[in-house]
């Protein structure tokens, strides 16, 4: 796989999580590394924008989304699942990255396109096929997920069409300087979660931060309350993070949950709101708002910062943690 240095200021490794083996392909560094990231969190961004639907943007939220998200002047965007809408758009082996591109463009790239060095793009429900189909699947009362070829081909032709756009596989890893990002297809069966080869790869350099992303929640109120098989996996596979970040859920949120710090942004184009719900019915919620939005996560040697937004880039929330406070607190 080929990709050009997309860091002005630190290094960056792709790793391929497949199944059957772990490749890594450094990029060359234009300049010297540095030990600060930044990092945009927002998930859900596929829907087209529309008018007179309070739950889905219009056209001008879009854009002072995408307003907002430039002057974050971030170091990549993580964009965390559900990248299409509708039925998911299928990529058979004779197609060439123009179909893909042509399926794919106004839903993606005109939502988080062209704004950040590089965005890393993760797999959502909607991504492989009908949620009525993914809804059949279900494991110890839980939804063992659904993967489909041809839809997960259509995103690796994709990242073919724009050079920011990474997606080397459906599970891949990325080395930012001070930590490592291992993004899960969460919506693919359990038994294919690469559990080895992502904590080999977390544990690969123990003073870098070990950041979990994924589509689906590890816990949430109000929303997709009963899709937290994510905690169960991770738990399975010994896989304990410093942070987990996800989508899934349209509504921005913070927890804490067996000891594991989550940020929930997946109110990237579409919203619910949840009357005589609040974020603390369920436990280790710390905060919760159902708004358009997404996360910021600073990231240092010694310190992960979150911060909350709507689309006007206004602060909503904001979380920190150090070394020693794994659990952390509300910024002062």
């Amino acid at each position: 796989m080929h990709v050009r240095a997309l860091f002005s200021a630190l290094p960056l490794i792709l790793t391929s999580c497949a199944s059957r083996g772990f490749e890594e392909a450094q990029v060359p560094l234009a300049a010297p590394a540095q030990d600060v990231a930044r990092v945009i969190l927002i998930g859900d961004t596929g829907q087209l924008p529309v008018e007179g639907d309070p739950h889905k943007m219009t056209p001008a939220q879009r854009a002072q989304l995408r307003e907002s998200l430039a002057a974050e002047n971030a170091t990549v965007i993580l964009d965390l699942g559900d990248l299409f809408y509708n039925k998911a758009p299928q990529c058979k082996l004779g197609d060439d990255p123009a179909r893909a591109g042509e399926l794919l463009d106004a839903n993606l790239y005109d939502h988080v396109g062209g704004i950040a060095p590089a965005v890393f793009l993760v797999l959502g429900n909607h991504d492989v096929g009908p949620y009525g189909e993914y809804l059949k699947r279900r494991f110890f009362g839980r939804r063992a997920g659904k993967r489909s070829s041809a839809r997960e081909r259509c995103y690796s032709l994709y990242a073919q069409q724009h050079e920011e756009m990474i997606f080397p596989e459906t599970s891949y890893g990325v080395d930012i300087g001070p930590a490592r990002i291992a993004v899960l297809h969460t919506s693919a069966p359990h038994r294919q979660w690469p559990g080895s080869l992502v904590r080999d790869f977390l544990d690969g350099d123990p003073q870098d931060w070990a950041i979990v992303a994924g589509h689906h929640v590890y816990k949430t109120a109000c929303d997709k309350v009963g899709d937290d098989f994510v905690g169960v996996r991770l738990a399975e596979q010994e896989i304990t993070p410093d942070l987990y970040v996800n989508g899934h859920a349209h509504l921005l949120q913070m927890g804490i949950f067996d000891g594991i710090p989550a940020v929930t942004s997946g109110s990237g184009s579409k919203l619910r709101e949840f009357p005589g719900c609040e974020p603390t019915d369920t436990e280790g919620v710390l905060w919760g708002e159902s708004s358009f939005g997404y996360a910021v996560l600073d990231i240092t040697p010694q310190t992960l910062r979150v911060q909350f937004k709507d689309i006007a880039g206004q602060d909503l929330y904001c979380w920190q943690r150090g070394r020693e406070n794994p659990e952390g607190e509300a910024c002062k």
